[in-house]
């Protein structure tokens, strides 16, 4: 059960990164608060 919660943890985390990557690559690298 601990291996599934860890799992899942690391699959979000590795969303967020992606999803960051993409937004700084269309925004320019311009943060916009308030958006994640």
């Amino acid at each position: 059960q601990d291996l599934i919660i860890s799992a899942v943890n690391e699959a979000i985390n590795n969303i967020e990164e992606t999803t960051e990557n993409e937004m700084s690559k269309i925004t320019g690298g311009v943060a916009l608060p308030g958006l994640f």
